[in-house]
């Protein structure tokens, strides 16, 4: 709330990414979204939590249209309302306060440590790249104290007089300061850069820069698709996804334990929603070229920005579309494509069940391909049991669907498969007038949004 909303440069005011409240009751930990229903049934207690979670944020790249999340000021004032339908039936003010120091920070991942960029940007020039935060932005000089490679200063202090304030920045956002330097200037052996705040309540904050040319690390473009179809499209909350890039710097391992880790070979990643609320994201695979992981619980849909993290040093980052549900089969091959990672159930006249295969190992084209699926008397059902990712959030089951060969077929269930995490699976019992010969296609539809096909062999 503030002048700053009234005015509409805070565009945004949703501050569920700064006071998060979980629904803990029962041993439960589990985010509730600002304007989301809960179903809560009567006598029992149910006991909620609300976190003070002001998370230092990036810098915005302007001073208008702004999330809630983007400006963290020393100060935050917000109310927390239950209602029933359109009853209010409960409210609570919230006050969080901040600290006012300033502070450096990565401007691709404020959570990590300071990043100052000291690189040569012409013949005879060099320029620093430092980014801070101060939530009442007082800061009201900046200096810069070059070294040699020995460690010995080059020079004295330079400094700068700045009013963050005059720029027209927000209390509680985020800036980057860029400045060039000529040759002489910062010493023609300067190697590395101490970078000075001071702001008027007395108070300092300094980072230092690697060698020069070093600052930036090596951070390259990282494509994010779903883990399952591989397809381009959006993907998932709670979705499994896989992230391609030329090199993460890490070693190849995987998770072994349960929750989750947020960081494996000494590598991280964040993602950064719509409303510009930053979250770790759970691993379950690195590698150096290829990372699993699981879009964390509450991100909100629209596009998010991956920021992959290595030592401490952001080597890769990204964009992806972010939506409620985007329904993806995994497939035998791990490709997106063909047979699914699936098998099927006979159901007998006397009820009965017996798992069947619905892939085999083709060695003369070296991968899995449909194996048949026979329909058998027609007092028996085969119920398919697929396995994918994205689907859980759907409106109602009256909206997840399925065709085989292009007839409806019937949805038995639809949702989290219940042991491993991101996973869902999907029960479809095989129609019989899908009764064709050869492999045909099986699609699923989730609130309109289509799969991947997978191929299937009915005979």
């Amino acid at each position: 709330t503030g002048a700053d909303v009234t005015s509409g440069k805070i565009v945004n005011a949703d501050d569920s990414g700064t006071f998060q409240l979980f629904n803990i009751t029962g041993g439960a930990n589990q985010e509730v979204r600002s304007g989301s229903t809960v179903t809560i049934g009567g006598g029992r207690t149910w006991t909620f939590r609300i976190v003070f979670d002001p998370k230092i944020p990036a810098p915005a790249g302007g001073i208008s249209n702004l999330a809630a999340s983007q400006v963290i000021a020393d100060v935050l004032n917000s109310t927390f309302t239950i209602l029933q339908g359109t009853t209010v039936v409960g409210t609570s003010a919230l006050t969080g306060r901040v600290d006012t120091n300033s502070r450096f920070i990565n401007p691709l991942a404020p959570r990590l440590d300071p990043l100052v960029v000291f690189i040569k940007s012409g013949n005879d020039e060099f320029s620093v790249e430092a980014s801070g935060y101060d939530s009442n932005l007082n800061i009201h000089q900046i200096a810069y104290q070059f070294y040699d490679s020995g460690g010995n200063r080059v020079g004295s202090p330079q400094i700068y007089d700045v009013n963050l304030q005059s720029l027209g920045l927000l209390k509680g956002q985020a800036f980057t300061f860029v400045k060039k330097f000529t040759a002489k200037a910062s010493g023609q052996n300067s190697q590395q850069v101490q970078v000075f705040f001071y702001d008027s309540d007395g108070q300092q904050a300094f980072a230092t820069s690697g060698p020069i040319g070093t600052g930036r690390g090596r951070v390259v473009n990282a494509t994010t698709v779903s883990a399952a179809s591989y397809a381009p499209s959006a993907v998932a909350t709670e979705g499994i996804v896989s992230v391609f890039s030329e090199d993460f710097g890490a070693k190849a391992e995987g998770a072994i334990t349960t929750p989750l880790p947020y960081e494996l070979s000494e590598t991280k990643v964040f993602v950064t929603d719509a409303n510009m609320v930053e979250r770790a994201a759970p691993l379950f695979f690195v590698s150096p070229t290829q990372i699993n992981y699981l879009i964390p619980e509450g991100t909100a849909p629209g596009e998010a920005k991956i920021a992959i993290a290595n030592k401490g040093a952001v080597v890769s980052t990204g964009t992806v579309k972010v939506a409620e549900m985007s329904p993806a089969f995994f497939t035998a091959n791990a490709d997106g494509r063909g047979a699914p990672a699936a098998y099927a159930v006979r159901v007998r006249a006397d009820h009965s069940q017996v798992s069947e295969s619905v892939a085999e190992f083709d060695t003369v084209q070296r991968k899995f391909v449909p194996s048949p699926i026979n329909l058998g008397p027609t007092d028996e059902q085969v119920i398919l049991v697929l396995f994918g990712t994205g689907i859980r959030y759907y409106s109602s089951m009256n909206n997840v669907k399925a065709t085989i060969a292009g007839v409806e077929a019937e949805v038995h269930y639809a949702g989290p498969q219940g042991q491993y995490i991101g996973l869902d699976q999907v029960n479809i019992r095989v129609p019989r007038s899908a009764l064709v010969s050869g492999e045909v296609d099986l699609v699923l539809s989730v609130d309109g949004m289509k799969s991947n096909p997978v191929r299937v062999h009915i005979r």
